[in-house]
């Protein structure tokens, strides 16, 4: 293998068909969301008991994808293993539950025990299978096709465009599920108190942001030493900036100040209009945090204003106050998990119900300090980053400058 000469062109073109492949098998499950994709979805929500998915292979593996979507969606699921079944795991089904086999072919040897046993407890049986006719489709209440025109694979061996056909035909399915159930973020939330998403995904953006004290904003005529100051003064790494009539203009962030200062050791004279990034990408109070967070991790972003319908300012939501909520506690009357804000920071209203408090706006909070603050320069050290880095729209202080609890960006 070691000494084959590699042809990188004509992989990359391989590479391609199958994407375009996987691709039309996918569309054309569309055609095939029909009166038995209903009744498939009918069953789970009448289920009484557990739904029990299972599948040999690449169709197994698909099989424990499933299961978990449906799990951690609302519908108690879980993954049979058929060699495991045969072997006691059998006794995880029981009258009441629904079965979901996964099987290209249609049939295998391990299946078909499984099958029988269920069979004879009442089980009904949704079938995920390339072939409509086969002894799996027969013994089934319901048969989704799921078949391919040809796998992506260039031996055309592999499960691949099949694999893909069955995922996507599982979500669909849990996706149906999930909205005829009328499950909610607050839903979602409770089913994922560890993870990131679930922590932010009962919360609307009003309820994390920081507000007041703990929002920076300048004016755009203020000086980079004042903009600094204000960044630290709010335990932030980032200050918005508001033009005269008091709606964001731009924002600029601390590491913005620290490569300007390499470049220009006189640059704390300097306006903020001079150096804060225009258009900033921005946040509605109104919006699912989780929606703010995915928008803020796939841009970089560690701050970024919150604004209203004129663009006025209303808070800030920092990265990492999203990212350092603590669990929910247990219970489904328990109150939303909250930022750690800084004492006095305003929060959303939930006695009442409603998202968050009145609008606030910050044109009051604009610092704008009575004499110049008394704040060291910020010399270069082995830790600046490099002149050529490019400007983020949030970065962090020094450590050796960073004041206790501000935002490591």
């Amino acid at each position: 293998m070691a000494d084959r000469e590699y042809d990188l062109s004509q992989a990359l073109a391989s590479a391609r068909e199958a994407i375009a492949i996987e691709a039309d098998a996918v569309r054309a499950l569309q055609g095939r969301i029909d009166d038995r994709f209903a009744r498939a979805v009918g069953l789970i929500l009448e289920c009484s008991g557990r739904v029990v998915v299972t599948g040999m292979g690449k169709s197994g593996a698909v099989g424990r994808k499933l299961a978990a979507t449906l799990a951690s969606t609302g519908t108690p699921s879980l993954f049979l293993h058929p060699a495991e079944g045969l072997h006691g795991d059998l006794g995880m089904v029981a009258s009441g539950d629904v079965l979901i086999v996964l099987s290209q072919s249609g049939w295998t040897d391990e299946l078909a025990v499984i099958i029988a046993a269920m069979v004879r407890i009442s089980v009904p049986i949704i079938a995920f299978t390339g072939r409509e006719h086969s002894p799996l489709a027969d013994q089934a209440e319901v048969t989704i096709n799921v078949s391919v025109e040809r796998e992506a694979c260039p031996l055309g061996l592999a499960p691949t465009a099949s694999t893909t056909a069955q995922i996507a035909m599982g979500d669909a399915l849990a996706a149906a599920v999930m909205t005829a159930r009328r499950f909610t973020r607050e839903d979602f939330a409770a089913l994922h108190p560890g993870g990131q998403l679930g922590r932010t995904a009962g919360n609307h953006v009003a309820d994390l942001m920081r507000r007041d004290d703990a929002a920076a904003t300048v004016s755009e005529d203020t000086h980079l030493r004042d903009v600094l100051f204000a960044i630290t003064s709010a335990r932030a790494g980032a200050a918005a900036v508001l033009d005269s009539e008091g709606r964001l203009s731009g924002i600029i962030t601390d590491g913005d100040v620290r490569r300007v200062l390499l470049s220009d050791g006189d640059a704390l004279a300097r306006e903020a209009r001079q150096v804060m990034t225009r258009d900033p990408k921005i946040a509605r109070a109104d919006e699912p945090a989780v929606q703010a967070l995915r928008l803020m991790q796939e841009y970089k972003i560690g701050d970024m204003p919150v604004v209203d319908s004129e663009r006025r300012v209303q808070g800030m939501l920092s990265l990492k106050d999203m990212l350092s909520l603590a669990p929910p506690a247990g219970g489904s009357g328990s109150s939303r998990a909250s930022p750690r804000l800084r004492s006095g920071t305003t929060r959303a209203s939930s006695a009442t119900g409603s998202r968050a408090q009145s609008p606030t706006n910050l044109r009051s909070a604009v610092w704008r300090p009575a004499s110049p603050p008394t704040m060291p320069l910020l010399p270069p050290s082995a830790t600046t980053p490099s002149p050529t880095s490019s400007p983020a729209q949030s970065s962090s202080l020094p450590a050796t400058t960073q004041p206790s609890g501000t935002a490591s960006r």
